[in-house]
């Protein structure tokens, strides 16, 4: 079981800026491990990024991106999921999806910035 966002309208080019942006570096592509210098892919069906904490999966689905770590993921982890999805958020619509709802980014951070479990 986890916790889950969405970033509508979010695609690879837009991991790829964020990650490099934020040090978030690629451990896995398609449940491969991937080289520690190796770039986000173009084209990709899952992603593992290296965030504080552990680690953030991303699906890359038609409507976007869903963000995925695990349900006991600590504060940490947390606080990097949050600061991916908005960085991701700015790069494109400036919406999220989160808690059953559409949100902008800055209306989730000031609702506390609640995560779905799955």
């Amino acid at each position: 079981m986890g916790m889950q966002l969405m970033v509508p309208e979010s695609g690879p080019a837009d991991v790829a800026k964020a990650a490099s942006e934020m040090g978030m570096p690629l451990r896995m592509v398609d449940n491969m491990p991937a080289f520690p210098d190796e770039a986000v892919p173009e084209a990709f069906q899952e992603i593992r990024l290296g965030a504080e904490g552990g680690m953030i999966s991303i699906r890359h689905s038609p409507a976007g991106l869903v963000l995925v770590v695990w349900g006991n993921a600590d504060t940490k982890l947390q606080q990097s999921l949050t600061k991916l999805a908005v960085r991701l958020a700015g790069l494109s619509s400036g919406k999220l999806q989160a808690a059953g709802k559409v949100w902008q980014a800055d209306e989730w951070l000031a609702a506390g910035a609640p995560l779905v479990d799955s």
